[in-house]
């Protein structure tokens, strides 16, 4: 805006009145002069009649009153407009970039054609769940914001709007959406309503409504750290719309870096239904974190190709496995020395041993089954001891597998048996039998708590274990991707592999498969043709923990071609068939050292659900115990996660005391509580109501709940649980967008529809503007502080100069 200065006097009596004063005080100096007479020598300096002559002249311009005029152009009345910006979370959806990026895209170029000049009174405002203004500058604020609101309220956001835009005129409202929202009808009544204001409402259409629908993994839960080796179970949830009896494949990769391809980890077929389906894959984990990704096939008229698969980390725990080998068998002992001198005992333990101990998490510790109760015979490196079985249940419930081969019942007291019963059934170990001489019914084992236990059945008083006879045992074609068989990564020649297993001459006939079993194995006795085939390997639950039966020993006393030959040239294969199965025997078993064990009573809730969680304490006696306390607390399962609150969904429990100071009715991040003590069942109980709506209005959020038990007030074990809390919002019902619904609000409002930049940015250029009156601005010259000091500075050099001349 230029401005122009001119300088006038402010009126001619102004100026008449100081020629007055002149001459009046001219006149006063004449008579002066007359009646006092000449003044002395000094003071007629000329230095001092000029300082005189300068206050005089300044005096009279200062009574003569000039005034400074600054003259300014009218002030520029332009036209308003308001940018109502959808940021619901179906903004996200979109192909090459999403709808939210295309609105942001427009308005930027907007901004870019129209000039500087033709600029409008510019307001943004945000809608979704709610309506809130964008702070200036707002171009470049636009950037910051996410569109994360779970639905989308168009009709309230017109309603207050109305009270922030209306007077202002003209004015015009310029919608960027998709279409989607709720209460269309109340919408188009709205609409009128600004038509009524002259209030017109363009709408700029996003996204691209000849998509076929949308399919979307929203999330997957799986075991943040399992055992190498073991079977990983994982929940897929998956969203889907448009699709409705679609045959697709659900798909587990493992993926690395960029540049090398994923490696299949396992695939189901589905059915798309409409809305959330959730599915159950499972997976062999690897010997390192892997990060795993599940994902739906891209169909090629989707709405979006970016919401397709998630991907989480599967952690390896590398904590050693402790397995307690008990081996019955006959034969005899010897010694020998290792290359570093130290001494080894070998024997009919050593086969096994040595397999299991190649794998550097795995720690086995031999215990040979002399004749005799109780008379248990400990192998540790070159040295015996003569009690080796675990005496208390501390000792045993430190191990995560028993491999009992060719012993007897009559070796365990009750006592010890109803010890591992517990162990398996209550904390998750891992029992394998295995065949012999001494083992099921010819070990006396058929009434006892392990054959209640085992997979496989079998009659008392049946003499089972025979010899002489050659017998073929072969994977069951059901289970031939059990984990356990799992020798080597190639399919092919995994099963080439497995088809060579060698030929047996002694076994266990009359073994039956239980109801809860999976025979992994079976065999025709004799070579015969019959169909009807028998059980020689099965596996099965028992409790929490899992149970091994096989009719075939693992001894190469009785199985010397399996334990010794079946391989390259040794027995690698039989190794890694042992190890296989103790990994899978012991995937549960980590509850058994545990001193705090958690479970809640779902994977995944809804909003407003409870999450049930029960929690048992055990002291150093592995005794369950409620002399302890037990807290809570809850956490976001990722740390990278972008809290929006200071509160996790979560509302604090009424039966639970709260001493942090927190006033809000949620449970903040971090937040400690302490569950309840539940006396009758000897454990800790806590409830957790979920929030109506989750954070942001969220679609899917993962918790963690970090749970620690203190004896006082020490720690003394810690342990974590991950829920998963799935909505069906609104927003993500119908992913297609509604150029039809937008061009109906623009319609009933007098607005127009702007497909592009370049003809909103026209619109923009031809809205009209007014300018004001001229805008002036009066100082007088005396309202000068620089004037009045140098009348100041004047008076006060002229009286210097008289006293340094001797005048009063």
């Amino acid at each position: 805006m230029d401005t122009h200065t001119t300088f006038h006097l402010l009126s001619p009596v102004s100026l008449a009145l100081a020629a007055v004063l002149a001459v009046v005080a001219c006149a006063l100096l004449v008579i002066a002069r007359a009646v006092f007479g000449s003044p002395l020598a000094p003071a007629q300096r000329p230095v001092l009649w000029v300082l005189r002559g300068l206050t005089l002249a300044v005096l009279v311009a200062i009574l003569a009153n000039p005034v400074q005029v600054d003259r300014s152009p009218g002030r520029i009345e332009r036209s308003g407009v308001t940018y109502l910006l959808d940021t619901s979370a179906s903004m996200t959806l979109g192909e090459s970039t999403s709808r939210f990026a295309q609105a942001l895209q427009i308005i930027r170029d907007v901004d870019r054609l129209v000039p500087a000049e033709k600029q409008p009174e510019l307001s943004v405002y945000r809608f979704g769940q709610r309506l809130s203004a964008i702070d200036s500058p707002p171009l470049d604020y636009l950037g910051a914001i996410a569109p994360t609101d779970a639905d989308t309220q168009l009709l309230s956001a017109l309603r207050q709007l109305t009270g922030r835009i209306v007077g202002v005129q003209p004015h015009s409202v310029v919608l960027f959406s998709d279409g989607r929202w709720r209460e269309p009808i109340g919408v188009q009544e709205m609409a009128r309503r600004y038509a009524e204001l002259r209030i017109p409402i363009h709408v700029v259409p996003l996204g691209q409504s000849d998509r076929g629908g949308d399919v979307a993994v929203v999330n997957m839960v799986a075991p943040t750290r399992v055992r190498k080796h073991s079977q990983v179970g994982a929940t897929v949830w998956v969203r889907s719309y448009g699709y409705d009896g679609l045959r697709t494949e659900l798909r587990l990769e493992a993926i690395g870096r960029p540049d090398e391809p994923a490696r299949p980890l396992g695939r189901l077929p589905i059915t798309l239904s409409g809305g959330i389906q959730a599915f159950n894959l499972s997976f062999q984990s690897d010997v390192t974190t892997t990060r795993v990704r599940a994902a739906v096939p891209l169909q090629p008229d989707e709405v979006s190709p970016h919401n397709n698969a998630v991907a989480a980390d599967i952690a390896v725990d590398r904590t050693k496995i402790r397995v307690l080998y008990i081996e019955g068998s006959s034969q005899g002992l010897s010694q020998r020395y290792r290359s570093d001198g130290t001494r080894e005992i070998v024997g009919p333990h050593s086969t096994l041993h040595k397999a299991l101990s190649e794998d550097p998490d795995i720690e086995c510790v031999p215990v040979l089954a002399q004749p005799g109760r109780g008379n248990f015979y400990g192998i540790m490196g070159g040295s015996g001891s003569a009690r080796a079985f675990p005496e208390t249940r501390a000792q045993l419930f430190a191990h995560d597998a028993i491999i009992l081969s060719d012993v007897g019942r009559d070796h365990f007291a009750d006592e010890q048996l109803a010890l591992i019963d517990q162990w398996i059934r209550e904390r998750g170990g891992g029992l394998c039998m295995v065949g012999g001489p001494r083992s099921f019914a010819d070990g006396g084992w058929s009434d006892s708590a392990v054959a209640g236990m085992l997979p496989l059945a079998f009659s008392a008083g049946a003499q089972s274990w025979t010899s002489g006879n050659q017998l073929a045992m072969r994977p069951d074609p059901e289970a031939a991707r059990h984990p356990i068989w799992n020798i080597v990564s190639d399919a092919r020649r995994n099963e080439a592999i497995l088809m060579s297993l060698p030929m047996f001459t002694t076994f266990h006939q009359g073994l039956t498969a239980k109801q809860t079993a999976q025979v992994l194995a079976t065999s025709r006795f004799n070579g015969g043709t019959d169909d009807a085939s028998v059980p020689m390997l099965g596996v099965g639950p028992y409790g929490k923990g899992r149970t091994l039966a096989a009719a075939v020993s693992l001894n190469p006393q009785w199985s010397s071609e399996f334990a010794s030959r079946w391989g390259e040239n040794d027995n690698r294969y039989y190794a890694k068939l042992w190890r296989n199965a103790v990994y899978w025997l012991t995937e549960n078993s980590y509850l058994g050292r545990r001193r705090l064990v958690v479970a809640s009573d779902k994977m995944s809730y809804q909003p407003g659900d409870t999450i049930k969680l029960t929690a048992h304490a055990f002291d150093e006696t592995s005794h369950p115990t409620t002399n302890c306390r037990v807290t809570v607390i809850v956490q976001p399962q990722s740390l990278d996660a972008d809290l929006s609150s200071d509160c996790a969904p979560v509302r604090w429990p009424n039966a639970v005391e709260r001493s942090s100071g927190e006033t809000s009715p949620y449970v903040a991040w971090g937040e400690e509580l302490d569950m309840l003590v539940q006396k009758r069942d000897q454990s800790y109980m806590l409830e957790l109501p979920l929030a109506e709506q989750l954070t942001g209005g969220a679609a899917a959020e993962a918790l963690r709940l970090e749970l620690s038990v203190y004896e006082e007030m020490t720690l003394i074990d810690s342990t974590s649980t991950d829920v998963q809390i799935l909505d069906d919002p609104f927003e993500h019902r119908n992913p297609l967008p509604d150029p039809a619904q937008l061009s109906r609000v623009a319609e009933r409002s007098g607005g127009r529809v702007f497909a592009d930049a370049a003809s909103l940015a026209e619109m923009l250029r031809e809205l009209p503007f007014q300018t004001g009156p001229e805008e002036t601005r009066q100082v007088p010259l005396w309202g000068r502080w620089w004037l009045l000091g140098l009348v100041l500075g004047l008076l006060s050099t002229e009286w210097v100069w008289r006293r340094r001349l001797g005048l009063a």
